[in-house]
């Protein structure tokens, strides 16, 4: 099973691909100096085989991080106003066990089983204009002559061509401009290192999903990859990569921008919300991880329902005023608003973005009552420091 929510859904709607490779079984059983390369593989390449094989070693975050994708897209984007969810199609390995989502088996993303989804997923997008098409990817890349490979769980199934089992995303790319749909989206978390192994194929031939047209149409396409070239993309703590952490907060809110009144999530804000998502993670900075990517479209992917949640920490100039500070945000518009009584430490909580009146008040007289007017955007860190006199 690989289709694990289809609504049916009438007009234009979100259809989403989603792929998280765990496990490599010709990487299990060929890596290492005693692995055994599959039957087919000539003696002179067995080595060079079990180099390449080595190269894809098991990762429980991956399928982790494409069952989150998955449980987001079903519980935040199946009722949204601009394009709700039709579709998800889910494949993933973990390793040594079978994948499952909700308690359900989940066909694992060996590439016919890819195919046969993606043939699915490519009708749906296919059939309406106005469909927005999410193509999610979490597991294991290379970079090799400029082109990015994400290998698949049956990766070296051919004795011949190592990776006939795996995706070139520009050439996936291409061919989905033949889609009818205007809108699409490919959020792509995986390595785009190298290796000398890789290095010593001279050309990279993948089995295509599909074959590009030779006539190129304009389609609003928006590609984030977790990794610049010839980096390494990383898991954190708990199971869930850094780019998905950061992907699901981006489209949670901290990308949103107004829209005539309204909170929503356009293709071209993801990608620099990630850049400073992960600017901000002290893992990914310490690691080197830097996201790439653009938009060639403007189009809002979703709505929220409610505006984003902003992360606040304020303080007073000079800092000692802060414990005679009593501090107040105050939204002028709906007249809401929330406070904290004088402490040492700076004010940290969250609030609605909006734009508020941000005040220090001074029972004792030892400073100014001071205020000042504070806009509480995404993305969803925000540092200020009331200055106040004495």
């Amino acid at each position: 099973m690989t289709t694990v929510f289809d609504s049916g859904v009438q007009g234009p709607a979100t259809h989403a691909l989603v792929i998280g490779v765990g496990g490599y079984r010709n990487a299990r059983d060929a890596a290492g100096p005693h692995g055994q390369a599959p039957t087919g593989v000539p003696a002179d390449d067995v080595h060079a085989y079990r180099d390449l094989a080595a190269e894809f070693p098991a990762r429980a975050s991956t399928a982790r991080s494409a069952a989150r994708f998955a449980e987001w897209l079903i519980g935040e984007q199946a009722d949204d106003a601009i394009a709700p969810l039709g579709s998800v199609e889910l494949l993933m390995s973990e390793p040594q066990q079978q994948p499952r989502f909700n308690g359900v088996p989940v066909d694992e993303p060996a590439f016919d089983a890819v195919h046969a989804a993606f043939s699915r997923w490519y009708a749906r997008c296919d059939a309406d204009p106005g469909n927005v098409a999410v193509l999610f990817f979490s597991g294991h890349g290379v970079e090799h002559a400029d082109r990015h490979i994400l290998a698949l769980e049956d990766v070296g199934s051919a004795p011949l061509n190592f990776f006939e089992s795996a995706i070139n995303v520009q050439h996936l790319v291409r061919g989905m401009q033949r889609c009818a749909a205007l809108t699409q989206c490919y959020y792509i978390d995986a390595c785009r290192s190298t290796s000398e192994a890789v290095d010593e194929l001279d050309d990279i031939q993948c089995r295509p999903l599909l074959q590009p047209a030779r006539r190129q149409v304009h389609r609003d396409t928006t590609i984030i990859r977790s990794t610049r070239a010839a980096q390494a993309a990383y898991g954190d703590g708990d199971g869930i990569t850094l780019f998905t952490t950061h992907l699901l907060t981006a489209l949670d809110g901290a990308a949103a921008e107004q829209v005539s009144g309204r909170w929503e999530v356009r293709q071209d804000r993801l990608a620099t919300t990630l850049a400073e998502l992960l600017a901000g993670d002290d893992r990914a900075a310490a690691r080197g991880q830097q996201p790439d990517g653009g938009s060639s479209g403007r189009r809002s992917i979703r709505r929220l329902r409610h505006p984003p949640r902003i992360q606040f920490r304020l303080g007073c100039d000079p800092g000692a005023a802060l414990t005679a500070a009593d501090l107040r945000l105050r939204d002028p518009n709906s007249g809401t608003e929330q406070s904290r009584p004088a402490a040492a430490a700076p004010w940290e909580d969250t609030a609605d973005a909006a734009v508020y009146e941000y005040s220090a008040s001074f029972r004792s007289g030892a400073f100014q009552d001071a205020q000042h007017a504070l806009w509480l955007w995404p993305p969803p860190r925000f540092v200020f420091d009331l200055t106040v006199g004495s």
